[in-house]
């Protein structure tokens, strides 16, 4: 990935200056996906992750779909190019590795699908979010 378009494209999808990033890992099956630090001018700094994207249909779903329905998913910033291929650029949410003896941890995730689907079911019977 060259670094300088990296930088270059995430710092004007973000409408700001990006003086330093830096890989901090590379996931997925094809280690497509990747965890990057950005220190902006000001001083911030945030962890994103890029993902390539076989298409824009993703984010669509997310501004279209998963916004309006308050899932709390990661919030998508957009997409950018990079040696002609389309990635996704989304805010890193840390988490805890599994534990399968922690069983409070699956009950979250059982909840949380079920209020999304409770949500996705009423907005697919109205027909829009």
């Amino acid at each position: 990935m060259n670094t300088e378009a990296l930088q270059n494209e995430l710092g004007h999808l973000l409408a700001r200056k990006i003086i330093h990033y830096e890989s901090v890992s590379r996931h997925g099956y094809d280690r497509q996906v990747h965890h990057v630090r950005c220190r902006m001018d000001s001083g911030a700094v945030d962890d994103l992750v890029i993902k390539i994207a076989d298409d824009s249909l993703g984010y669509s779903f997310y501004r279209e779909v998963l916004v309006p329905c308050q899932l709390s998913s990661p919030t998508i910033h957009g997409t950018i190019t990079l040696d002609g291929e389309l990635f996704m650029v989304m805010d890193f949410i840390p988490h805890l590795p599994t534990t399968w003896h922690e069983n409070w941890r699956y009950e979250r995730a059982v909840d949380w699908l079920a209020m999304k689907d409770k949500r996705m079911s009423s907005v697919c019977s109205k027909g829009n979010p």
